[in-house]
């Protein structure tokens, strides 16, 4: 039986899927939607309107910059307390059962064909089509695309750390192409702090698309997360993604950047983590 109903929406959507920017953009966790054979999970409704059920402003935001770039677009259609598709299968946060904080009852014991069902109607689907998209990108340009993936950030865990300084944060692993890059340039169109990201890198929780699709494949990727309080509304929203797009054009402008050869994959490009107060 299928977890999702004849009325629910399919795991992901294209959005801007002729644009022709030689990149695609990725939304892992753009909405807050549940099955509906899963309630609410267990959960108050206002549960889902805070950062642990999606990343506020994301959408809206990578729309914006899909649009100013003429780049195509993906994203996942269903909540992060459902099943994280940014997260590889075997972990503990891919179908959490506390999110900073927030215990969440419909994650509760699930036996592992709960767990499959969650797997084959969500994340098989969003990322072969990740897939198929960066393909068919590929082959279309000529080159191997970028990936740019688009998240926002609480500006605080309730599970602990502290305050974060940055409005953009930059989320890479060990190869940083387009990551410094991007990095640079933000701290060119923004006004404020622009960093790598932290408490968090995209080795500590490991995230599947990036390490996947980039990563583990040598393909140039970015991930960028921007802070949920100021795109909340469509007005910031608009001035995120102005900001955004005018970076990520320029690093766009420079390519193409080539897939990393198979014994270049193991090479750690990373330099020490970095915040901008200005």
């Amino acid at each position: 039986m299928s977890l999702l109903a004849p009325s629910d929406p399919p795991a992901c959507s294209l959005y801007r899927a002729q644009g022709r920017a030689p990149a695609l953009i990725c939304v892992d966790h753009a909405d807050n939607r549940v099955p509906t054979s899963l309630g609410n999970l267990g959960l108050a409704s206002e549960t889902f309107a805070q950062h642990v059920a999606y990343d506020i402003g994301a959408l809206a935001v990578s729309r914006l910059v899909a649009d100013a770039l003429d780049a195509p677009m993906i994203q996942s259609h269903y909540s992060r307390l459902v099943l994280d598709p940014n997260r590889y299968l075997d972990a503990a946060s891919s179908i959490p059962e506390r999110s900073d904080g927030v215990p969440i009852p419909g994650n509760q014991g699930l036996s592992d064909t709960d767990k499959r069902a969650r797997q084959d109607a969500l994340f098989h689907p969003y990322q072969t089509k990740l897939a198929d998209m960066l393909a068919a990108l590929d082959d279309a340009h000529g080159v191997c695309v970028p990936l740019i993936a688009i998240h926002s950030f609480t500006p605080q865990l309730k599970d602990g750390g502290s305050p974060r300084p940055w409005h953009f944060g930059v989320i890479w692993d060990t190869d940083g192409r387009l990551s410094l890059a991007a990095r640079t340039e933000l701290q060119k169109t923004s006004p404020a702090p622009v960093g790598d990201n932290q408490p968090y890198d995209a080795h500590d929780p490991k995230s599947y698309t990036i390490n996947h699709h980039g990563e583990e494949a040598g393909r140039p990727y970015v991930a960028i997360e921007i802070r949920q309080d100021l795109i909340a509304d469509a007005g910031g929203q608009q001035i995120h993604a102005e900001q955004l797009a005018k970076a990520l054009a320029s690093v766009l402008s420079a390519g193409p950047y080539p897939r990393r050869r198979t014994h270049e994959l193991g090479q750690v490009w990373r330099e020490q983590p970095q915040i901008a107060t200005a």
